[in-house]
């Protein structure tokens, strides 16, 4: 870049005009700490636009966790990448998600997997909130209350390698 062809002064507020590569640049600078920054610095940052695609959980027994979260939620078993070594297993989530089960045969749960501590949220409508409790009775899985109370309503359970899940019913408006 050229030195500016023409600067203007206004207070803390200068615009410079530059030539660069055959093109006019011209950028207004603000005063900030004593010294003339450029002004979409100050702006803020645009959010991202961002999901999260997957999830990945450490499983003792592959075929037994993968059934468990296909009988519980209904969730199907699509093909994953076959330049992966280890024993997996992926999930589709609807909406986009995936669950990733990775074989790890001396895997041990986290001592912080609690309610304030580690765990997955995942939300249903309130409708389908007694049907998934219903599947995780018939499953044989212990239901565990919330230690504090929310608008919405939400249980936790403990999948078959002792990770929390939370489910949350959300209503859908009309």
């Amino acid at each position: 870049m050229v030195p500016a062809v023409d600067a203007v002064e206004l207070g803390s507020i200068k615009s410079r005009c530059r030539f660069f590569q055959g093109s006019i640049k011209l950028e207004l600078l603000v005063a900030q700490r004593g010294r003339f920054v450029p002004a979409a610095s100050l702006l803020p940052v645009k959010n991202l636009v961002m999901s999260i695609h997957h999830f990945t959980l450490a499983t003792r027994d592959l075929q037994i966790s993968s059934r468990f979260y296909q009988a519980v939620f209904n969730w199907v078993i699509v093909e994953r990448p076959a330049n992966i070594s280890r024993s997996g297993v992926w999930l589709s989530i609807p909406g986009g998600q995936q669950l990733h089960l990775t074989e790890v045969p001396d895997f041990q749960p986290s001592q912080f997997e609690d309610e304030f501590g580690r765990h997955v949220a995942l939300s249903v409508t309130d409708a389908e909130l007694d049907e998934v409790r219903a599947k995780l009775i018939e499953q044989g899985t212990e239901i565990i209350p919330p230690q504090r109370d929310t608008p919405h309503r939400r249980f936790f359970f403990r999948d078959p390698d002792g990770y929390i899940i939370e489910v949350i019913g959300t209503v859908v408006a009309q």
